[in-house]
């Protein structure tokens, strides 16, 4: 066992982004592990060509198996892709969304969690809806102007290889750039449930798209606040960032990319960041193979 001190990757990403940081010493093996957040973009009509789900599907599944993590988050994927999923990775990854809680597909939220059923155990699992009665099927309040039904899903899982049990979240706020209350109060919620089943101590993790970045020019930036007042977020404090100058979110190259693009994110808790990358790759066979490049945290714990 060694302790690795993150101080300086805490200073550095305040001085970049000026951000709350959260520095502190953890425990770790040097096992390392890999976690990923990607919007995969839903299943849609207007999307034709190489931007159709047809023609995403695989280079999706090879990305995902290039990369292999240990942990995905997802968000949007609908009941075809879900499928999907399980039918190209099921032999390799456990799959868990809100459906297979028992959530109605219509008011399931569209993020899943998929792990390495080689290396976790799956011990618990759980959702909730980001609104004011978060237990019962209901969309966001707070003057959402989002009308969707918004859901996190979670799951505890023991690691065999590290020896120790983590919680991973996933989750995907309103889109509406006047959200911003509807933003902040359902990343509170996160992190309340987040408190109350890890606890102060476990390995956390919480994936997703911000539908918000946390650039200083970015007027929407105050919803994340409160997970960096609990968190670290990888992208700011990794001490290794392989591809800093893309931005998360592509629109499948419509637009000019801007600061406020880095819509997805990556929070963390009582682990030890490693490297951040925004995997941009064009070698799957498509430009782009969702309008959301994926993210991936390394780490150890």
């Amino acid at each position: 066992m060694k302790t690795i001190n993150i101080l300086f990757g805490a200073i550095a990403g305040m001085a970049l982004c000026s951000m709350p940081a959260i520095a502190k010493s953890v425990e770790t093996d040097g096992t390392p592990m890999k976690v990923m957040s990607y919007n995969l973009r839903y299943t849609n009509k207007i999307d034709t060509a190489e931007n159709a789900w047809a023609a995403r599907r695989q280079p999706s599944i090879d990305m995902i198996r290039d990369e292999r993590p240990d942990i995905i988050g997802f968000q949007e994927p609908r009941a075809d892709q879900r499928a999907d999923l399980i039918e190209d990775l099921g032999d390799t990854y456990g799959f868990f969304s809100a459906v297979e809680n028992g959530a109605d597909p219509k008011q399931c939220g569209h993020v899943a969690i998929m792990y390495l059923k080689d290396r976790f155990t799956l011990l618990d699992k759980g959702h909730f809806w980001l609104s004011p009665t978060p237990d019962v099927p209901s969309q966001p309040e707070w003057n959402a102007t989002d009308r969707q039904y918004r859901v996190t899903v979670w799951v505890h899982l023991y690691d065999k290889v590290a020896g120790k049990d983590l919680y991973f979240y996933d989750t995907h706020l309103p889109y509406k750039w006047a959200d911003n209350e509807a933003r902040t109060e359902c990343v509170r919620l996160n992190v309340a449930r987040m408190k109350e089943n890890a606890g102060d101590s476990a390995a956390v993790f919480i994936t997703g798209d911000m539908n918000t970045s946390w650039h200083p020019s970015d007027k929407r930036r105050e919803g994340l606040a409160p997970y960096f007042e609990w968190m670290s977020g990888a992208r700011e404090s990794a001490p290794v960032n392989l591809n800093p100058d893309t931005y998360s979110f592509n629109g499948f190259g419509g637009g000019v990319p801007k600061d406020s693009w880095n819509l997805d994110h990556i929070f963390y808790r009582n682990v030890t960041p490693l490297e951040f990358n925004v995997v941009s790759s064009e070698k799957y066979g498509v430009k782009y193979i969702s309008d959301h490049y994926p993210i991936t945290l390394t780490l150890t714990y």
